[in-house]
């Protein structure tokens, strides 16, 4: 899940991807990794800076697109974002693939407050995972939580918790804001406390 709890993972994944850099520092998709995994690290403003070079050296690469934007999201810049995700879904035909990057696009859309095409855009994730993916169910129903749709978020919630029971609802907000240079955002952290507050009503006789 690439958070803080998993430390020493961390470090060494960020210490053999500066070491790819220094073996190969023009290849895109050891850009990308080291970005990502800087990401990883807590560390969103110079992951940007080696993202931003992946897709300068290589447009095509879809993973790199990808990348790049969910480190603009992190960087606060979720509407930058949504063209170089968009580029992603493009140029990938692979369906594992396409269920995260319409993910990372739904919750592009979520940091500014887009709930309807954020909900199009996670509904069609949630068609590749086949209802499978916690992460994107949770991001589901924020979306519906965010129109106003609270009866069929808290169900999308119900399915989600499901998946993972052990997983609090907290998680993704903790990571959000560990990740990102605005402390979360300031639609996204309100949003998921709503979202908490649901899954907790729910959850009470």
């Amino acid at each position: 899940d690439g958070f803080a709890g998993h430390a020493e993972q961390l470090q060494a994944a960020e210490t053999a991807a500066r070491k790819g850099y220094e073996l190969a520092p023009d290849d895109p998709k050891v850009l990308a990794y080291l970005a990502i995994t800087l990401l990883w690290v807590g560390q969103p403003v110079e992951a940007l800076v080696y993202a931003e070079r992946a897709v300068a050296l290589s447009p095509s690469y879809a993973e790199g697109q990808v990348y790049y934007g969910d480190i603009l999201i992190h960087n606060a810049r979720s509407r930058d974002a949504i063209p170089h995700i968009e580029k992603a879904i493009r140029l990938t035909p692979n369906e594992p693939q396409l269920g995260m990057y319409y993910t990372m696009l739904g919750e592009a859309y979520l940091h500014h407050g887009a709930f309807d095409t954020a909900e199009q855009a996670l509904i069609q994730s949630n068609r590749f995972f086949r209802d499978s993916n916690q992460l994107a169910m949770r991001y589901l129903a924020a979306a519906q939580l965010g129109l106003g749709k609270s009866d069929a978020a808290a169900q999308t919630l119900l399915q989600a918790q499901a998946l993972l029971p052990e997983r609090p609802i907290a998680f993704e907000a903790d990571t959000m804001a560990f990740y990102s240079i605005d402390g979360g955002g300031e639609v996204f952290i309100p949003l998921w406390q709503d979202l908490s507050q649901l899954q907790a009503d729910a959850g009470r006789p």
